[in-house]
């Protein structure tokens, strides 16, 4: 499924005069004393792009603050209440300043069906799944984690007909879903994949996101300010009119006791004492496993569960390493660790049923998780693929 040609063309036009604008505007805006008619005039040429494309001019107002900061638009003495300039002359001004890329001259070679080749067929007819991936996004989420650094992997199903995919269209629409602000990092991957599959002739598309962010929390004993590095990864299949396939997952870093060794040392501790030691007796010594365990849903519409309500499941039944620890609080950590001694498959088992009692019964889990063995040179590694229902049925 594919846009209209014509307002294919008129979306691709204003996100350039967009992507000009804020190039133009983001240099105006770090450059002290800069003339504020320059500045004005891209903001102007910025929210009329925006605005074009579908971007309400209270949405591009809080972004646009957002970005270069609430005095921008006294810098540039833009009210938007008035009448607006003519366009034309806005480029101008700012192309004469040595901003490029404002002045749209027709390219007579770009519309000779000739130059596009992708469009033509291939040599071996067959579907083909193709696109860009690691693309870096910049991200603004209002009601998520902080982001430190996000990609993407973008692709779309071209027909057998049709040679090759336009890349630079796939580009462009992670571009235009950057420069939007979203809730949350699902609606975000969502309009990624819708513009993707709106881009061009094709059956559907395919997004991949993967987002590292740090929830902000509070360690345990003496309430310090701590953070959580987590990973969320969303994987997105549209086919121009709905979301056909949404998968959901969170990685957290964990560590856990191996059950083995404790248990061996407590009976060594037993022996050597010549006494038994009763249930609250602390847990014995034994060696750590630092790793990550993932969990995720799959649906095939909207997302089954939230990443902080994945988080809060996850907290709940494995131990996460945080940022700061003081004293008190490493010890608590440690300790509630070996309390609960698991396995890699102990803890698929334990995260993937936690999230699964929060689900209907038809929902998809999974759960992943690799720890690295501090006397070991290897890794340990489980994997779990269920129906939520019947985790549910299985759990005590």
């Amino acid at each position: 499924m594919s846009i209209h040609p014509v307002d294919r063309s008129h979306r691709e036009r204003h996100e350039r005069k967009l992507a000009a604008a804020e190039s133009a505007l983001s240099s105006l805006a770090a450059t002290p004393n800069t003339p504020h008619v320059l500045l004005h005039a891209a903001l102007e040429l910025s929210v009329e792009s925006a605005t074009a494309i579908g971007e309400s001019t209270a949405a591009w107002r809080r972004r646009t603050a957002q970005r270069y900061g609430p005095d921008i638009f006294a810098r540039g003495r833009w009210e938007g209440e008035r009448e607006r300039a003519d366009s034309r002359s806005l480029a101008t001004q700012l192309t004469r300043a040595g901003y490029p890329g404002l002045r749209s001259e027709p390219d007579l070679l770009s519309s000779d069906p000739r130059t596009d080749v992708p469009s033509m067929r291939p040599a071996i007819s067959v579907p083909v799944l193709v696109g860009v991936g690691d693309v870096r996004l910049a991200l603004r989420l209002y009601d998520d984690w902080p982001v430190l650094d996000a990609k993407a992997d973008l692709k779309v199903a071209i027909p057998a007909n049709q040679r090759g995919a336009h890349m630079s269209r796939l580009q462009e629409a992670c571009i235009a879903a950057s420069r939007q602000s979203h809730q949350s990092s699902v609606d975000f991957a969502i309009e990624l994949a819708r513009l993707a599959s709106t881009s061009q002739a094709c059956s559907s598309a395919t997004a991949e996101v993967r987002i590292d962010q740090q929830p902000p929390i509070s360690s345990s004993v003496t309430g310090r300010a701590s953070g959580l590095d987590v990973t969320t990864t969303l994987s997105i299949d549209h086919d121009g009119s709905r979301v056909s396939r949404l998968e959901l997952s969170l990685t957290v870093q964990v560590m856990t006791a191996c059950p083995c060794t404790i248990m061996y040392s407590r009976l060594a501790s037993e022996r050597e004492s010549g006494r038994a030691y009763g249930p609250s007796m602390p847990p014995t010594f034994t060696h750590s496993q630092p790793g990550t365990l993932t969990v995720g849903v799959r649906t095939g519409g909207a997302a089954a569960i939230s990443p902080a309500e994945l988080l809060t499941a996850l907290r709940s039944c494995a131990v996460l390493r945080e940022s700061v620890l003081k004293r008190p609080d490493e010890h608590e950590l440690v300790d509630r660790a070996h309390r609960r001694p698991q396995f890699a498959e102990d803890l698929v088992r334990e995260a993937a049923a936690t999230v699964a009692a929060r689900l209907s019964a038809d929902t998809a889990v999974f759960a992943v998780a690799s720890l690295a063995e501090s006397i070991h040179p290897h890794h340990a590694v489980a994997s779990l693929h269920a129906l939520a229902g019947d985790l549910q049925s299985k759990s005590p």
